[in-house]
């Protein structure tokens, strides 16, 4: 039994598989200076995690790195998607916008202002309050997950081509 758990977990790592959040971000990053609107908020927090995870050097002195990430905002949201008969809320719909930009040490814009936007809709369980607010909760950390991987791959994408920054 042992060897059958051994072999289905080596076949499925031999293939590429990979839970879903298990993966590390590849980057050919060395340094990036990060700032935003709210330096020690959790996305930018998740943000410089993940990049650091991945090799990337997070340097606080925007003239030493070679490209600059700026977040500009970060929006959360939550309102009513459905109700009930009854006119109480059956279903929430959370929102996250961010916007960000990318420039080089020379301060051009390398990603002019850009926004991502991401959406969930989760069912409110009036008998079950508690366990609502940790799916809101969860949903909002996968969330800001998918808009951080997103702008790393839009940065990825747009530094690749350049070999010497300015």
């Amino acid at each position: 039994m042992r060897w059958i758990l051994l072999l289905a977990v080596l076949s499925l790592d031999g293939c590429g598989f990979h839970l879903r959040g298990s993966g590390r971000s590849a980057t050919q990053l060395d340094m990036l200076h990060v700032t935003a609107f709210n330096a020690y908020g959790e996305l930018v927090q998740k943000l410089e995690s993940v990049l650091t995870e991945a090799g990337v050097e997070i340097e606080p002195d925007k003239s030493v790195a070679p490209y600059s990430l700026r977040i500009i905002s970060e929006k959360n949201t939550r309102r009513a998607a459905t109700t009930t008969s009854r006119i109480t809320v059956a279903e929430y719909e959370l929102r996250l916008l961010v916007e960000f930009q990318l420039e080089n040490r020379a301060g051009d814009l390398i990603i002019a202002p850009a926004s991502l936007v991401t959406e969930r809709v989760y069912t409110l369980d009036q008998a079950n309050l508690m366990g609502s607010n940790e799916e809101e909760e969860l949903l909002r950390e996968e969330m800001q997950d998918e808009i951080i991987e997103q702008i790393i791959r839009r940065v990825e994408a747009s530094t690749r081509s350049r070999n010497t920054p300015t």
